[in-house]
């Protein structure tokens, strides 16, 4: 009987992982190369997707071999974190925790075709990706989850689905633009069967926002589309800008299924979200000083605060504070506050503890692009 190995192939993009049995490949998955933002901080991220397993060799526990040695790939090449959107009930076994909530806005194209944007608006080029990615940056600042988008980015305009008797395929892209042809800001939509769906929009300011949503609207009307859905998060400035039109938002929160993280290396990780916790802290107002760590089943990580500084430190055995891999991860990511956590089973927070957590790991609403996704 030929014996299962290994076989891992780095290409540009993503290193991608296969178990063969002999020389046929029966499951595998695929690790995305990516950099991710957390606050102001870039991490070194690997995404996973395409995970599967041949219909002849199922229930042989092939995908969950693929995961662990994915894992171990990540912890080789020192990313931070790992993210994935995956199917129910599967990749908790792993480490996964659920970091982002499924967001979307509903507007009647008669309703958005209301807005006043003065800027004209164009079919978007190759020449206008370096102006987008600055906007890009801007524009989701100090927002967790987002792809940091680098200066080799090269979009993708990877689409949802769109539905029934809908076909699967790359977004189109807008850009507005001044008098000077200057961008000033950008939208990536589909629209097929009559649905539009927008899955990115980035603008400089309300004028620029307001010319997207009417640029938009405009398009639909003529597609026939009488609804507009807009994938993107609940407290973005464009649903600021809808919500005098009359719209409807959903926020879906899953279990375990969906966008869901995990840490791969904490100190590593703690190191780069470090300045990040030095900023929290000193924009605080607690009087508060001493030492801690955070105990998690993948190792421990110490703090030092004395005034209005934060540094790592090695703080011995005392550790007043415990919890799961999985429980930091969403805590890292904003995912849910600490005193949604606190008092659950396994957990350990002393009570003087809890403001200092509070102040370092804040609520947020973290979220990555459609456009970005894997």
């Amino acid at each position: 009987m030929a014996e299962l190995r290994t076989a891992i192939e780095d290409r540009k993009s993503r290193w991608q992982i296969s178990l063969l049995l002999g020389e046929q490949a029966v499951s595998g998955l695929g690790v995305v190369k990516k950099h991710m933002q957390i606050d102001s901080a870039v991490v070194k991220m690997g995404g996973i997707a395409g995970v599967w397993t041949d219909s002849n060799h199922r229930r042989k526990g092939y995908a969950s071999q693929a995961m662990w040695e994915s894992i171990a790939l990540m912890e080789r090449q020192n990313c931070d974190m790992s993210i994935l959107f995956g199917i129910d009930d599967f990749y908790h076994r792993y480490g996964y925790a659920v970091v982002f909530a499924n967001q979307s806005m509903w507007v009647k194209t008669s309703q958005l075709s209301s807005l006043n944007g003065p800027l004209k608006a164009r079919k978007g080029r190759r020449a206008d990706h370096e102006a987008m990615r600055r906007l890009y940056r801007n524009y989701n600042a100090a927002r967790s989850g987002m792809d940091a988008r680098q200066k080799n980015w090269e979009p993708r305009w990877y689409m949802p689905n769109l539905g029934k008797d809908t076909v699967r395929r790359a977004g189109k892209f807008l850009v507005v633009y001044d008098a000077r042809d200057r961008v000033r800001g950008y939208a990536v939509y589909d629209i097929q069967v009559g649905r539009t769906v927008v899955t990115e929009v980035c603008g400089k300011d309300r004028e620029a926002l307001a010319s997207i949503g009417k640029t938009i609207a405009r398009r639909a009307k003529r597609a026939g589309t009488e609804e507009v859905l807009f994938h993107l998060p609940c407290d973005d400035p464009f649903i600021s800008l809808c919500i005098p039109l009359g719209c409807s938002c959903l926020i879906a929160y899953p279990f375990n299924q969906s966008a869901m993280g995990r840490i791969i290396h904490l100190n590593r990780l703690m190191k780069k979200l470090l300045p990040v916790f030095q900023k929290r802290w000193a924009h605080s107002e607690l009087n508060w000083t001493g030492e801690f760590a955070i105990d998690t089943d993948i190792g421990r990580v110490g703090f030092e605060i004395s005034g209005s500084d934060i540094v790592m430190a090695d703080v011995g055995s005392r550790a007043r504070v415990s919890m799961s891999q999985m429980a930091l991860t969403q805590l890292v990511m904003g995912y849910r506050q600490v005193v949604e956590i606190a008092y659950h089973d396994g957990i350990k927070i002393s009570r003087q503890l809890l403001p200092v957590l509070d102040i370092l790991f804040p609520k947020g609403n973290p979220y990555m692009w459609w456009t970005d996704r894997f």
